[in-house]
């Protein structure tokens, strides 16, 4: 096989200097001015020349913005609420639940194990029979 040259076409070096575009800066201040002062009196505020345009864009004016209103003071609002009396055996306008007591109607006679360690209560003779068996129900 033999190796072939690409043409200049192919190449990434470039002799040719590419031109930069001479952007006139005062052109460029001038139309951002007209319409800044534009903007400003469509808010219905304070104008600015060219001169103090250009140093506030360049950020060199001191000026600080002036307060059109006294900002709003913070004030803490405490909302009223209504005192509502308890008694001793209500939790606020329920009353509380009655303790919980055996009946003794159904008795544990142990804990079995029916399937992968899966712990189920036996109350009945014929609960431990099934599990041995293996019956489920």
């Amino acid at each position: 096989m033999t190796m072939h040259l690409l043409g200049p076409a192919f190449s990434t070096i470039s002799n040719k200097k590419q031109k930069k575009k001479n952007i006139n800066v005062n052109a460029k201040f001038t139309q951002e001015f007209n319409a800044y002062n534009k903007q400003m009196k469509r808010l219905g505020l304070k104008t600015k020349t060219i001169a103090e345009y250009v140093s506030y864009r360049q950020g060199k004016s001191k000026t600080e913005p002036k307060m059109i209103k006294e900002p709003m003071k913070a004030a803490t609002y405490i909302r009223p609420s209504p005192v509502v009396p308890s008694s001793g055996d209500q939790v606020g306008h329920i009353p509380a639940k009655p303790a919980m007591s055996y009946s003794g109607e159904r008795k544990l006679i142990g804990i079995g194990t029916m399937h992968k360690s899966n712990s189920i209560p036996i109350f009945e003779q014929s609960d431990a029979e099934d599990i041995a068996k293996m019956r489920r129900n």
